[in-house]
């Protein structure tokens, strides 16, 4: 089935390659909405790897958004037993550490 109105209309555009919180057009990473550790426990057909959860965003942007992603992570930890993905709190803890010392 087509998507049709305003929603089909999205998919049919140019998209501008650009961070999506500062608008920077050049050096940027794929910012998964959906972490990975949540996303293996959703159902298979939510486990596509659409691009419907991928945000564009650059070097700072995205790892402020990750120092962010860790204290939320943290919270739903103590909330909800939810794991945290030690893969995820290495880079955080790697970034904090290079951006610390130059």
């Amino acid at each position: 089935m087509p998507f049709q109105g305003a929603a089909g209309e999205y998919y049919l555009t140019d998209k501008v390659n650009c961070c999506v919180v500062c608008g920077r057009g050049e050096s940027y990473l794929r910012k998964y909405v959906v972490p990975h550790e949540y996303r293996r426990h959703f159902p298979e057909i939510m486990r596509d790897h659409s691009s419907h959860d991928v945000l564009l965003m650059c070097h700072s942007c995205h790892a402020h958004s990750n120092l962010l992603d860790l204290n939320l992570r943290r919270e739903l930890a103590r909330e909800c037993g939810a794991a945290i993905g030690t893969e995820d709190d290495l880079k955080v803890t790697v970034f904090r550490h290079i951006s610390h010392s130059v």
